[in-house]
């Protein structure tokens, strides 16, 4: 038996997060489609959404939560991960729960805006930190589950969400580029 040098044990955690991959797909979910996501939500900071706008944003949201229940239990990141989204999530129905359309609803929304922002930065820290164990959990098929949950969003609410469809499209053709 053989001793492991630290270059071995680097060696065996090293992975493959390049365009296409799943762990590149989870990448870009937190980096671009969450961003965009929140920055159209920003853009309706005075008026936030009318009921079924709303729950079309809570749908597509609830089903990425499901998505995210599927990386396997004895992956320690899987609860990390759905905890974060869980508290975006929850972050966002604040948000919206917020009436009115004067100066003490859009402070109140920038708020619950401010509370979605660092959400994402956990979940975004959690990833980032554990790549190697997220890429090991994950599969692309989860990634585009969660970015189809997503794309009903802008499909049915174009005129709003225009910078979440931008992120879909940029992710759709990254990935088709690797293909």
């Amino acid at each position: 038996m053989t001793k492991e040098t630290k270059a071995d044990k680097l060696q065996s955690k090293i992975f493959n997060a390049n365009r296409g991959t799943a762990a590149w797909g989870f990448k870009q979910f937190k980096e671009d489609a969450l961003v965009q996501l929140m920055l159209d939500l920003f853009e309706r900071e005075s008026s936030g959404l009318d009921d079924e706008q709303c729950k079309i944003v809570s749908k597509s949201l609830e089903k990425i939560s499901i998505q995210l229940s599927a990386i396997p239990d004895k992956f320690w990141i899987r609860s990390s991960i759905m905890e974060a989204f869980d508290k975006l999530k929850d972050a966002y129905i604040k948000w919206n729960e917020i009436e009115g359309s004067d100066e003490k609803a859009a402070k109140s929304r920038r708020k619950a805006l401010k509370k979605m922002r660092k959400c994402r930065h956990k979940l975004s820290t959690v990833v980032r930190k554990n790549m190697y164990i997220l890429s090991q959990a994950i599969d692309l098929k989860l990634v585009e589950n969660m970015y189809e949950a997503l794309g009903a969003i802008p499909k049915v609410l174009p005129e709003i969400f225009i910078n979440l469809a931008k992120a879909l499209a940029r992710f759709h053709k990254k990935k088709l580029e690797n293909q």
